[in-house]
């Protein structure tokens, strides 16, 4: 049996079958498109879940593709158990609802200037073009906004996975300092993401690994913008 519409957190009972699909580019994602997820979800934003592919379990979250669709990225560990690759079909069935884990700082009382938490981070680029490029194709970022702005600008939003924080691509004051991480990112496997990112060319550090720390390594954007990748359990 089917639901119709989804809880916001609970038991699910939906199945859908879809074509495998892989991004263009080196390191892109693979996924299944799920029709009419937004009205099914009642959102456009990220849904995690989990459930069975093919009777495989996976936990995993829906990211809006901005059309009422959703992608389910489907990781390589579960299509090389199934045996499947792009251009074969799947079945998907929806078990879960999952809500997002809220860190322990954000259930603290509101601040008294009502200020609830953060909502995006801005990287400095000299070309919104190019490191829309970058950080949609090259990194696979999500694009969740690109809309101009009355000063003739740009407003440019990327979700890069499935945290609900965001990242704005601002055109860089002049005279701007680069160089120090202020952006550190996640991973459910440092080694897999290390080695997409090298593929695509991207300049890449060493992965450090050290006694009681998450393994983790650092990149840097055409810009010369330093992130760092930490891998969680």
């Amino acid at each position: 049996m089917n639901s119709t519409t989804a809880p916001t957190a609970g038991a699910l009972d939906h199945t859908f079958t879809a074509t495998l699909t892989q991004e263009p580019g080196k390191g892109g994602w693979t996924y299944v498109r799920m029709e009419g997820s937004a009205a099914f979800f009642a959102t456009r934003g990220l849904v995690k879940v989990s459930g069975t592919i093919d009777g495989q379990p996976f936990t995993s979250s829906f990211m809006a593709l901005g059309d009422g669709t959703h992608k389910l990225p489907v990781k390589a560990a579960i299509r090389h158990r199934l045996g499947k690759h792009a251009g074969d079909t799947v079945t998907v069935h929806l078990d879960q609802r999952l809500p997002h884990p809220t860190p322990k700082e954000h259930q603290m009382s509101p601040t008294k200037t009502h200020i609830a938490g953060i909502r995006a981070v801005s990287i400095p680029v000299e070309n919104q073009d190019d490191a829309l490029r970058f950080y949609a194709d090259t990194l696979g970022f999500t694009t969740l906004r690109d809309a101009p702005t009355p000063a003739g600008g740009r407003f440019i939003e990327l979700a890069p996975g499935h945290t609900g924080v965001v990242i704005t691509l601002e055109p860089a004051a002049p005279n701007v300092t680069r160089g120090a991480i202020g952006i550190r990112f996640i991973t459910d496997d440092a080694d897999n993401a290390r080695a997409a990112l090298v593929a695509a060319g991207v300049d890449t550090d060493e992965i450090l690994r050290w006694p009681g720390v998450p393994a983790m390594f650092s990149f840097r954007d055409p810009d010369g913008n330093a992130f760092s990748i930490t891998e969680v359990a």
